[in-house]
């Protein structure tokens, strides 16, 4: 009998140790936490704090999500992998990170933002407040025929007017004088290796929309060459998505050179847009995603929104491959809500309820708790066990163990 019990009590302590664990789940890879100061000033919640490894972006958060004034950023990473934190896309002076697996961090950031005709791509980065065509900008540079991004005048906001080009037809032929030039970016990568991700990253997002692309292949690739260029509805299509459901922001063009469509495993496309085209359209942010056009029709692919700042909405969309695409926002649905009305021979009555709905934030807690932490969680568990299931032995004991009384 007294062995059974004890395997029972071993049992019952295994169990709940293992209850910690059970219920939490495994903690992050590595994680950092702490405060972001941008130009001395504390108060910077909503600003986007990325963590990258080999310039790919491997976990993004904001200032105040969990918790007024601080962050909390995981990242899933090697064993000794070298890791950058960025600020708005800016590399603070805490930015060198190791990775160390299991492990929570404090890192109390600081940053400085940039002035004018500095590469950005956030513009909470820009001292101005504008990033646009890829470099922060001294206006919000959204006229006709205006760009931030003509060479010698980075970060000054420019009239292209004069890049609109004249042809003259042939004798007997029409004239296409004034048509205006189309906007395009190449980039290249020289190699690829198998398994590997290259990521090819753009200028003129103001205008293109495109931010970064990722491409992930199945084998080597030499002189890997992205073009982005605006496009329109291609001939014979149907719109990407239909008016009275929303609206389409831009179509573009991304075309490939020295890369098959058998060398793609699969594709990520990081584009943004702009605030303004969102309300004035009346568009929901949460349901903006990238259409691509092919085999005649129109696919709407996984799109995740990561971030917005004061301008843009930020998001990142999955494709199988390049060709023609779309960027479609769904309108916001409007919800009527109809009063039950009962109606009798003499009265008409209308209830109405009002239900109150109150939102709580969570705190985060100062310190995140690590595996060590955990560890002793799960052995105070196991002692309090042991103590509850003594007591409860003792207070049930066999009868047989227990001296009957002695007879008078």
């Amino acid at each position: 009998m007294i062995n059974k019990k004890l395997e029972m009590v071993f049992s019952l302590s295994i169990f709940f140790l293992l209850i910690p664990f059970l219920v939490q789940g495994a903690p992050p890879v590595a994680s950092w936490w702490g405060t972001v100061e941008i130009d001395g000033n504390s108060t910077t919640d909503g600003a986007i704090v990325e963590a990258f490894i080999n310039s790919i972006v491997k976990g993004t958060t904001t200032v105040g999500a969990y918790t007024s004034g601080h962050y909390l950023l995981d990242v899933a990473c090697t064993e000794g992998q070298n890791v950058t934190i960025k600020v708005y896309g800016i590399e603070t002076k805490q930015s060198g990170q190791i990775c160390s697996q299991g492990t929570s961090t404090e890192l109390n950031l600081t940053m400085n933002k940039t002035a004018n005709g500095v590469i950005c791509t956030y513009a909470g980065g820009c001292t101005s407040g504008f990033c646009v065509d890829g470099y922060c900008c001294n206006e919000a540079c959204d006229g006709t025929n205006e760009a931030c991004n003509v060479t010698g005048s980075e970060g000054t906001c420019t009239s292209t007017a004069t890049t609109t080009a004249t042809t003259v037809a042939p004798s007997g032929g029409g004239a296409g004088a004034g048509a205006p030039s189309v906007v395009s970016e190449t980039k290249t990568i020289s190699s690829i290796n198998a398994g590997e991700t290259g990521t090819f990253t753009y200028t003129k997002s103001g205008t293109l929309g495109v931010q970064e692309i990722y491409v992930e292949v199945k084998s080597a690739v030499i002189s890997a060459q992205i073009k982005i260029e605006e496009s329109s509805k291609p001939s014979g299509a149907t719109e990407a998505i239909a008016t009275e459901k929303g609206s389409v922001y831009k179509y573009i063009k991304i075309t490939k050179t020295n890369i098959d469509d058998a060398d793609i495993d699969k594709v990520k496309i990081k584009f943004k847009v702009p605030k303004s085209w969102v309300d004035d359209n009346g568009i929901d942010p949460d349901n903006v995603a990238l259409s691509r056009y092919t085999n005649g029709k129109w696919d709407k692919l996984p799109t995740t929104k990561l971030l917005e700042d004061t301008e843009y909405y930020y998001y990142e969309a999955e494709s199988p491959g390049l060709s023609v695409f779309a960027i479609i926002g769904e309108k916001i649905s409007v919800t009527t809500t109809i009063a039950a009305t009962v109606a009798t021979t003499t009265k008409t009555t209308v209830v109405t309820t009002t239900v109150s709905v109150t939102t709580t934030t969570p705190a985060m807690p100062l310190e995140i708790p690590t595996v060590e932490n955990w560890m002793i969680i799960g052995i105070t568990v196991v002692v309090i066990s042991l103590i509850v299931i003594i007591i409860f032995l003792l207070a049930h004991r066999h009868p047989t163990l227990v001296k009957p009384p002695v007879p008078r």
